[in-house]
């Protein structure tokens, strides 16, 4: 659940005006909320990007599950690289 909610506030977050790369801009984490997400990052998966889940089908440095991804946070995804340029 946390990580859903520092990717939320990552989608939200409004896009950088001197953004030149739209993927590295839409993919950066903003300033303010960088220590909390290496925080976070460290708790769920010690910054692992291939890591499993023990008890689900989390996976990933920020352990989403499939289910979420499939469900919305992949459209919330799509639609902040929009933001940015990528149609």
């Amino acid at each position: 659940m946390i990580a859903l909610v520092l990717a939320i506030s990552m989608l939200t977050s409004s896009p950088a005006n001197a953004a030149t790369d739209y993927k590295l801009a839409a993919a950066q984490i903003p300033k303010d909320q960088r220590s909390y997400a290496a925080c976070v990052s460290y708790h769920e998966s010690r910054g692992d990007y291939k890591a499993i889940g023990d008890n689900t089908n989390a996976r990933g440095r920020w352990q989403f599950l499939d289910s979420e991804w499939r469900r919305g946070l992949s459209f919330m995804v799509a639609n902040r690289l929009r933001e940015y340029g990528m149609h």
